[in-house]
């Protein structure tokens, strides 16, 4: 006997540190993807929060010399963000006319950048060298200093259309106007933004947040789903729902690194954030869909990079949070119509709030007029692709990693299933019993904030097993029919009643149920004693004088049950059988009567130990069986009864209303 505890001691062991290598697993392999997403991202060309190349990419492409001795700007540029420069008399010799020329006609010429130790850039007879402030490369000040140092605010004029460059005094020497010097150092500002590549730093900054963002989600996770770890399907949807999350994430900046002329904020609306916190509401409840919400929220700005990552932030958990609310619980098509507009007025509203919060350029502002239409298209293709998703994909999920969603419990739940029309029709009594328990369980689940609908199915079907011999079960009994349990010993009707898990059991598997449906037909009777053929073989065994048998034999197989709505369905199953029998002794039908009926059978769950395995609390247990006894008071509410006299008018006035109808 010892040998065999060693043994199972030792494969339980054996399990739990394969379960914990398997999470571990699954979070390296989650870490080294957002490395290599942000390593992908960051060296390809990753506009967001820089400055879109055509405000000036090119200060030739701005400019044409409508005289041979002026130079004027073609378009209105603004300057989409803050910056200071500075204009510093040269010290160098000036360099030759013939190259300054050069680059007044020659408009396919890109300025030299600026050598980013000096931070100068050399132009003409009296032209001034220019820097462009910054604490270090790549990175600028946005804010005002004192000194020989101009500032430029967002959405400030650069140049004007028409606007004077330069032109050449009488003397023959040039002469540079302001405007042309804000130009050029918009020019390097933008030129230095381009140059912003992966670094160390970087490396160790997107290592380390990612790490703990994974271990906050996972621990997390723990806490909220405790059987989450059991199963190793559900840590591969994880990792797979992260995949599907990056992966967009990186399409969404491909695209708009593909756009030169789109604003900032646009990779906001091209990014689907709220389609994968949404799946996972889903299918792994809302509070990890919510827990998921804020962990990709914290993780995409950090792997996309960009200066706006606390908006970029906002705008995505904010998203998230109404989406999930959203398509919580979706049963039809305007649902998800109405989750998809949802989504895209607070895309909107979120964009709004990041424009006008860093002092972006408005799109109906010049020159963004134009995007103001393209904003709402951008809106309506986000909406779309997360309710195109929330269509499609989870029957993959439910089909590759074995979990249940919204949709199939929805499908169980219409009562057309093949085993609930045939409990119908070969077990009336048992179908309605199994009505009346997920009437119970279900408010029960409201009450303390489990899931509900999971709850009304496993109610549906958790005695199917009854269908093996319906007549056996005295709900299925008409009035005149007699028991056939009367004319058997206590343990054979002990072992019939048993039979209904096993044979509810094989029938679920078949029928290929939910497991957690399958959870409820197993475990619904835990391993509890079916009393009442324990004391009739008991008051047997007493009579003739043989030893009591072992109570053991009138249990049923079990295990007890786990999932919360699992146990409510036990304790609702218990309870409306037991005051459908006690209401026919009773005088009349009080709440009183039930909550002690109720309350007694529950607290007898609790002391047999058949909670043992539940997540519950005391208080949950006292909401529990107050929304129970509101709920038996409904269904066995009191009607006055209708005295003689009354009836006898009714039969007369039938007659009466005959003739008026043949008249």
């Amino acid at each position: 006997m010892s040998e065999s505890k060693s043994d199972t001691s030792s494969a339980s062991g054996d399990g739990s540190k394969r379960d914990w290598l398997l999470s571990l697993v699954v979070f390296l392999l989650a870490w080294g993807l957002c490395i290599s997403a942000s390593v992908l991202i960051l060296s390809s060309h990753n506009k967001y929060g820089k400055l879109p190349s055509w405000v000036g990419n090119d200060v030739k492409a701005t400019a044409s010399r409508d005289t041979r001795n002026t130079l004027r700007a073609e378009c209105d540029i603004f300057s989409e963000r803050s910056f200071s420069y500075v204009i510093v008399k040269k010290e160098k010799p000036e360099p030759a006319i013939a190259e300054l020329e050069q680059y007044a006609d020659d408009a396919a010429d890109a300025v030299e950048p600026a050598d980013l130790d000096s931070q100068s850039s050399y132009w003409g007879d009296s032209l001034q060298n220019i820097f462009v402030c910054g604490r270090s490369k790549g990175i600028f000040s946005d804010t005002h200093q004192t000194g020989n140092l101009f500032h430029v605010e967002t959405d400030e004029p650069i140049v004007r259309s028409g606007e004077i460059l330069y032109d050449t005094l009488p003397s023959g020497k040039r002469n540079f106007t302001p405007a042309l010097y804000k130009l050029l150092a918009y020019q390097e500002y933008f030129t230095q933004l381009e140059t912003v590549q992966w670094s160390t730093m970087r490396f160790i900054y997107v290592a380390i947040l990612s790490t703990l963002i994974l271990l906050f989600f996972g621990y997390s996770i723990y806490f909220l789903r405790e059987d989450f770890y059991d199963t190793a399907h559900k840590q591969w949807l994880v990792l797979m729902l992260l995949m599907l999350h990056i992966g967009l994430l990186a399409l969404s900046n491909f695209i708009y690194s593909l756009f030169d002329n789109w604003p900032v904020f646009f990779v906001t609306l091209i990014f689907p954030s709220a389609l994968v916190p949404c799946l996972m509401s889903n299918m792994l409840g809302r509070r990890t869909g919510i827990c998921g919400a804020m962990c990709l929220s914290l993780l995409s700005p950090i792997i996309l990079g960009g200066p706006y990552q606390f908006q970029f932030f906002l705008h995505s958990l904010i998203c998230s949070l109404v989406t999930i609310v959203s398509f919580q619980n979706v049963h039809s098509r305007m649902r998800f119509l109405l989750g998809g507009i949802y989504l895209a007025l607070s895309s909107f509203a979120m964009t709004m709030l990041f424009i006008w919060e860093n002092n972006l350029a408005w799109p109906f502002n010049p020159p963004y007029a134009t995007f103001w239409m393209t904003m709402p298209m951008l809106l309506l293709l986000n909406a779309l692709a997360v309710i195109l998703g929330m269509l499609l994909l989870p029957p993959v999920c439910e089909i590759v990693f074995d979990v249940t969603t919204v949709f199939t419990l929805n499908e169980l739940n219409n009562r057309d299933h093949p085993l609930l029309e045939r409990l119908l029709k070969q077990a009336p009594g048992t179908y309605e019993h199994s009505l009346s328990v997920a009437r119970l369980a279900s408010d029960a689940a409201r009450a303390i904030g489990a899931n509900s609908r999971l709850t009304e199915t496993c109610a549906y079907f958790h005695d199917i097993g009854k269908l093996c011999n319906p007549k056996m079960f005295a709900e299925n009994l008409l009035n005149d029919e007699a028991n056939p349990h009367d004319g058997m010993p206590p343990l054979e009707s002990a072992a019939v009643l048993r039979q209904h898990v096993r044979y509810g059991l094989e029938l679920a598997k078949k029928s290929h149920l939910p497991h957690e449906v399958i959870e409820a037909v197993e475990q619904h009777h835990g391993t509890s004693i079916m009393a009442f053929f324990a004391e009739q073989a008991k008051r047997q065994a007493e009579a003739t004088g043989e030893p009591c048998p072992d109570m053991s034999q009138f249990a049923y197989p079990g295990p007890l049950p786990k999932r919360t709505e699992v146990v409510l369905v036990s304790i609702a199953d218990v309870c409306e059988a037991a005051v459908r029998a006690s209401a026919r002794k009773w005088p009349e039908v009080t709440s009183q009567l039930i909550r002690e009926k109720v309350s007694s059978l529950v607290m007898l769950k609790l002391q047999s130990g058949q909670l043992n395995d539940a997540k519950l609390v005391i208080s949950s247990l006292h909401k529990i069986i107050d929304a129970m006894v509101e709920s038996l008071c409904v269904i066995y509410h009191v009607r006055p009864e209708y005295p003689e006299s009354a009836l006898q008018l009714q039969e007369a006035v039938k007659p009466a209303e005959q003739e008026v109808q043949e008249k």
